[in-house]
């Protein structure tokens, strides 16, 4: 057997420069037969191999083939497929005509794809190739500034927890104004696929497009296309690395100017000086002899990193035939926070695969596979955060011995953040998504699909006692808290979802027509578990029996959710001219009863290509001039409650008599309501679509109105009735809007250039609350005649400049002096109080705008990214503005220094006092901020290789790249992100992001 293998081996060695001498080098260049243009990025394969190349920027390539005689096959987007036999030829010029059945963009709509220049609904896409030049790690980030009439704000930059808030169109409901995200045609969210892993999105926002999902669809609907296999076998690597560098920190007052103003502020509020002015004059020198007495403490300094890495790593492998095509990824990335014990990191599979079994029959198999690990600290970044900007810069954080200092009465957030316990989160995902598609004759296609969904979650949060020493005696001052506490829980969700649908085309002469049925269904069950125990004698040991058997709790529930749906379409296209859909979808949800469980939304829409006519066709600088109409409804069934129409029960309740026996009782936990139907939106759009010049010049422009009715939101009850509230269907708010959108493309000899922009408006009213309210949540009121949570308070007028001022008008809040806020009187009641409180501002961006510009010469390329609103109110209070709050710290900029004074009667602030209970300090117009802003939100700079420099190699197409996110911001706002939420500060600070990337193809 031994010498059989050596046989084999010699022979092999001997057949070798056989081999390698029967190979040959073939060069060529693939240009457009139309233009003699190159085509860059063109695929070039030997037929019968897995052997293929990319041409470069000159459109040339360089293969080797095994014999005189190969053949070649060469593709490329919106040209033929064209197979070459070589006959000998070792260079050779490869003419691409163009295929007008693929120049036309393909998008993806409801259940379907259509032809973009034949749709009749507003429906904007955004190619993964966008997406993929932004180092963004979740995917709603990546969807900011790309579609008009799409507003996404990202509130924080913590890691994993980056995503945006994304709203189509508006507001248009009081409850959940998400939009359905569906991957793949299977429901999920935006965190579920990574934006490396996206061929496509499509966004339906209005409701002739999005009718077809009917029941959840009122937000809009976002449909996610992954990247799937092709010819060929290839290996690509795509890896970014960069670092993170939080934007617009608030600055603070070092110790000297923090107890001067303290000092101001102790007048004001005392009638005397907290401090001598010996102590403060000697503060620093003190400091230098004695810190640990005298310290001064730069709070944002040390309890946050500098420069935390951030890094995604995604290896993916596609093999293809021409029946048979797989794609997998792997996928790693990992975002370490500003705070210590701030991290997140999750790992990735996604397999798509394709088999055509005979020509009428083929199956899809996909399978998505996630892990994450959040870790942050005790209490939540974002109060730790408030707590930085809290606290003075006097008080100590770190005594000299390395024990810790008691910052303010046991506050000390970067105790907190080192020591104080980690909250960690581990989540697992796991979606399968199966399929077949059985075509039995031409253009009559069944499809049939099941798709589980099933993610876990499991929180282990570990609160650390720190002890607090006197830093002479050692002596306990306090312990924070004052034991150490363990909570563990454990959460499933399991979603079954079923599909299966029928479509039929055809066409009659110059009539084309589409027709389609369907039927799909999910049942949700969601099952939860916690535990949790308090005093650990031993806090090193972190596991839940070691805590107090004495000291526990727990705790589980269950609850379901099933949705059942029949829906249709039929599509007619006369000669692309003439267009007309028509669409339904009959929902019924669990969450309702009897005949208000079914819920029926139609949507129809129009369109007329004005270009196809005659009087345009000569006409050859419009390639495009398209009429647009729809009118749609779309439901809600979200509610605060999966069971609102059933009086719950809370079981294990004792009942103590006279003899102090406990026995078990039940009580009614909700009320419900029997009555609850289908909140409704109705919407109506009009739009046209413009294109110039063969496409160069492409023009997108939309009106809507967007009305919903019977809005289910949870209305308070008497409070004798033993309830806070029960679910109605009590109230009615409009949007009215526009969408406009504009993009350039064009070529000058090697130099290519694009230049878009887009934007759009949107007003927001409460028509009818249905003679409820006003609703009061903080800040914010929903009140009828004016737009969804605006913000409420006091109109200030100034600042009373004299004593005789003040005594002439309105009752105000306490004993006041000059320099405090004067509010107006809005009633003349000559009393300032919750009566006089009017709409101060607004949440709901308006015109929300976004520009790209992108250049590319030879092999390089440079990408901008603009995004910014145009009015934008932001408010901020507590923490966020003003000094010594809740014995606050104070900020370096002007507004707490330039304060009112006798001779700085016109300074930007007010008198500042010791407490928060004074005049100055209730929610009022004085406190507004502007919030819009423009940001240069990404900037990419990379280049691609010529082919000619990677002939000897095994690469096939590499690209390097450098690339910033949040790069810079021009707005007014001090010390925070415009984008921040309003309030106190509570919340993780918006980070920039500076990266280098590698895209590598093998």
């Amino acid at each position: 057997m031994n010498q059989l293998v050596r046989h084999v081996f010699v022979l092999l060695v001997a057949m070798t420069p056989l081999w390698m001498w029967a190979q040959q080098t073939v060069k060529g260049v693939v240009n457009a037969s139309e233009t003699g243009e190159p085509l860059v990025g063109a695929t070039v394969l030997v037929q019968g191999t897995q052997n293929g190349v990319l041409t470069d920027n000159a459109g040339a390539f360089s293969i080797a083939v095994p014999d005189a005689n190969s053949t070649l096959i060469v593709s490329y987007l919106g040209y033929a497929r064209q197979e070459i036999v070589l006959n000998g030829q070792s260079n050779i010029t490869i003419s691409m005509v163009s295929d007008q059945s693929t120049l036309d963009e393909v998008v993806v709509v409801g259940y379907a794809t259509q032809k973009k220049v034949n749709l009749t609904g507003a429906v904007s896409v955004v190619n993964g190739g966008e997406i993929s030049k932004r180092p963004v790690l979740q995917t709603s980030n990546a969807l900011q500034g790309m579609s008009p009439g799409v507003t996404v704000r990202t509130f924080g930059g913590g890691p994993g927890d980056d995503g945006g808030e994304v709203r189509i169109r508006g507001l248009g409901t009081l409850n959940n104004n998400d939009p359905l995200v569906l991957i793949d045609g299977v429901v999920g969210s935006f965190t579920d696929v990574d934006p490396s892993n996206i061929e496509s999105i499509s966004i339906l926002k209005d409701a002739a497009s999005a009718a077809i999902y009917g029941s959840r669809a009122s937000g809009g609907v976002v449909l996610i296309t992954t990247k799937r296999g092709s010819d060929g076998f290839s290996v690509t690597y795509n890896g970014y690395a960069g670092i993170q560098v939080p934007v617009d920190q608030p600055e603070y007052l070092g110790p000297v100017e923090f107890l001067r103003l303290f000092n101001k502020a102790s007048i004001n509020s005392t009638g005397a000086p907290a401090y001598e002015d010996a102590f403060i004059n000697s503060y620093l020198a003190n400091n230098a002899a004695d810190p640990d007495h005298f310290p001064i403490t730069d709070w944002q300094k040390l309890a946050m990193r500098e420069n935390p890495l951030q890094q995604q790593h995604s290896v993916s492998f596609n093999a293809g035939s021409d029946r048979s095509k797989i794609l997998g990824t792997l996928l790693y990335m990992n975002q370490q926070g500003l705070l210590e014990n701030s991290e997140f990191q999750r790992y990735g599979f996604r397999l798509n695969s394709d088999v055509k079994a005979t020509d009428q029959i083929s199956f899809f198999a996909d399978l998505n596979l996630k892990f994450s690990d959040d870790y942050e600290p005790n209490g939540g970044e974002g109060s730790l955060f408030q707590s930085i900007a809290r606290i003075y810069p006097t008080a100590p954080s770190i005594y000299s011995d390395g024990s810790w200092g008691q910052g303010w009465n046991g506050d000390n957030p970067v105790a907190r953040a080192r020591d104080g316990g980690v909250n960690n989160t581990k989540t697992n995902l796991a979606i399968i998504n199966l399929g077949v598609n059985i075509e039995p004759v031409k253009g009559l296609v069944f499809t049939g699909s099941f798709a589980p969904r099933m993610q876990t979650d499991f929180q282990k949060n570990f609160r650390q006692r720190i002890a607090f020493l006197d830093v002479d005696s050692k002596d306990l001052i306090t312990a924070a808290p004052a034991t150490s506490y363990m909570y563990e829980a454990y959460n499933r969700a399991l979603d079954i979802y079923l599909k299966g649908l029928v479509s039929y085309e055809n066409h009659i002469g110059g009539l084309n027509y589409q027709a389609m049925l369907g039927y799909d269904q999910t049942l949700l069950r969601t099952d939860n578990f916690f535990a949790s125990r308090d005093g650990f004698d031993f806090p090193d040991f972190q596991e839940l029996n070691a805590g107090s058997e004495e000291l526990r709790d727990n705790g589980g529930s269950a609850g379901e959710l099933a949705l059942r749906s029949y829906f249709g379409r039929v599509n007619f296209n006369l000669k692309e001219r003439y267009l007309l859909e028509a669409n339904f979808r009959y929902d019924g949800t669990s969450r309702f009863i009897g005949e208000n469980q079914w819920g029926f939304f139609p949507s129809l829409s129009a369109g007329w290509r004005i270009s196809e006519e005659s009087f345009l066709k000569s006409v050859t600088w419009v390639n495009n001039l398209k009429l647009r109409a729809s009118w749609g409804q779309l439901g809600n069934q979200n509610t605060s409650s999966r069971y609102p129409t059933v009086s719950s029960i809370n079981l294990n309740q004792n009942v103590v008599l006279a003899n102090n026996a406990f026995f078990g009782a039940a009580s009614i936990a909700a009320l419900s309501n029997p009555n609850l139907r289908w909140e409704t939106t109705t919407q109506t759009d009009i739009g046209i679509d413009i294109g110039l010049f063969n496409s160069k010049l492409d023009i997108v422009f939309d009106y809507y109105i967007r009305d919903t009715r019977d809005i289910l939101i949870d209305l308070p009850v008497p409070e004798t009735s033993g309830f806070s509230s029960v679910v109605e269907n009590a109230a009615r708010v409009e949007n009215k809007g526009w969408d406009f959108g504009i993009i350039y493309n064009n070529k000058i000899g090697d130099f290519r250039y694009s230049i878009g922009g887009n934007i759009s408006d949107v007003r927001n009213r409460v028509l009818d609350l249905f003679n409820t309210g006003p609703y009061i949540n903080g800040l914010q009121i929903i009140q009828e005649g004016e737009e969804m949570n605006s913000i409420f308070g006091y109109e200030a007028a100034g600042f009373f400049q004299t004593a005789e001022e003040i005594t002439n008008h309105a009752t105000q809040f306490g004993a006041l002096v000059p320099g405090d806020i004067k509010y107006v009187d809005q009633n003349s009641d000559g009393i300032i109080n919750a009566a006089d409180r009017v709409i101060i501002g607004s949440r709901i961006p308006r015109y929300t705008y976004s520009s790209t510009i992108e250049l590319g010469y030879k092999g390089f390329d440079l990408s901008i990214f603009l995004q910014g609103i145009g009015k934008y109110n932001g408010y901020q209070n507590s923490h966020a503005a003003w000094p010594f709050q809740n014995s606050g710290s104070a900020k370096a900029q002007v507004r707490h220094t330039d304060t009112w004074s006798p001779d700085n009667p016109d300074a930007r602030y007010p008198n500042w006092y010791l407490n928060t209970t004074t005049n100055n300090y209730n929610t009022s117009s004085f406190w507004m901020t502007d919030a819009s802003y423009l940001k240069v939100k990404n900037v990419v700079l990379g280049y691609n290789f010529p082919q000619a420099m990677l002939e000897n190699t095994p690469i096939n197409r590499a690209r390097i790249y450098m690339s910033g996110q949040n790069v810079f911001s021009f707005d007014k706002m001090e010390g925070f992100d415009p984008e921040s939420p309003l309030g106190d500060a509570n919340f993780y600070p918006q980070v920039a992001v500076y990266a280098v990337g590698v895209n590598l193809t093998f």
